[in-house]
């Protein structure tokens, strides 16, 4: 049975030229198959972080995967050359218990200048992550912040773009970026995701979980009284964004398994911003997938 559910999902694992993303995110598991010498995601699949427990198919495998929420910190500085310690003052980890990674980017504020993005993770919850997926036999080949992975897949598919807001919306979490010309300068996650918007509406209109998340592929529910809460919160963080941000951004790429249907129209009205959904242009799917875009942060991993 395992060999033959193996053989019908899975069935280029062998290969070195392909690589498994992974995100689990509040409860839910996100992954796909990608080939990188075609630039073909050769299987893909959703479903419940407890199915890690039984996924046969993924026994000594490497896996790429992503940390996210509260165990990340991200920042811009302002040095030309980067002075590394002068980063520990701003990230709110003790100092020797952290990983980072950087990135040189055009300064926004001072003409021929440079600045870093930098992006921290705490030791301690990499490992975790780690064993986490070594409990079931799964290797982890490498942990990323959602940052770096959303950008790599949007300057894949769309090159470079005046200001744009990328926001990656999951089961409980979103994240959100602004990119320059394929840069990134700001990032943040904050804790509405899918379920909180369900959550909203379950209580408002005294119905089943399941009634819903039915609900919420109503074109029109983003427009309803009992998601108006929690759709003034979720609209508030991208507005703080844009306010400390130096540029105004001019487009907004929406993408995520956690996407309410019609939430590009709610916050292309709030915000005045061009809203897309951002399906995958330049990678090819061996199945039709309608919502390419509920795999943008796997995809980024993948890449």
């Amino acid at each position: 049975m395992i060999k033959e559910f193996v053989n019908r999902f899975f069935p280029s694992l062998a290969s070195e030229m392909s690589v498994i993303a992974l995100v689990l995110d509040g409860g839910g598991m996100n992954w796909l198959e990608f080939e990188s010498t075609k630039k073909v995601v050769a299987r893909h699949g959703k479903g419940s972080s407890k199915d890690l427990a039984s996924t046969a198919y993924l026994q000594g495998r490497k896996v790429r995967t992503v940390i996210q929420g509260r165990d990340t910190f991200y920042g811009l500085i302002e040095q030309d050359v980067l002075d590394l310690t002068s980063i520990d003052h701003f990230i709110p980890f003790g100092t020797g218990t952290y990983q980072i990674r950087t990135c040189r980017v055009p300064s926004l504020v001072t003409a021929g200048k440079s600045a870093h993005f930098f992006a921290a993770a705490l030791n301690a919850s990499v490992e975790n992550l780690k064993e986490e997926f070594a409990n079931y036999g799964v290797l982890v080949d490498s942990v990323e912040v959602p940052v770096t992975a959303l950008t790599r897949e949007f300057v894949v598919n769309r090159g470079k773009q005046p200001p744009s807001i990328l926001l990656n919306i999951g089961l409980e979490m979103t994240h959100l970026a602004i990119l320059v010309d394929g840069h990134p300068y700001l990032a943040r996650d904050f804790p509405i995701g899918h379920r909180h918007f369900a959550y909203h509406w379950q209580m408002g209109c005294k119905c089943t979980p399941q009634e819903a998340d039915e609900a919420l592929r109503d074109p029109k529910v983003c427009e309803s009284g009992p998601l108006e809460p929690i759709m003034v919160s979720f609209i508030s963080e991208i507005q703080r964004s844009i306010r400390h941000f130096p540029l105004q951004p001019e487009m907004i790429y929406v993408s995520g398994q956690g996407l309410v249907s019609g939430l590009e129209r709610r916050l292309a009205a709030e915000t005045g911003l061009q809203t897309f959904i951002d399906d995958t242009l330049k990678v090819q799917w061996t199945t039709s997938v309608p919502n390419s875009h509920h795999f943008k942060l796997a995809l980024g991993l993948s890449m």
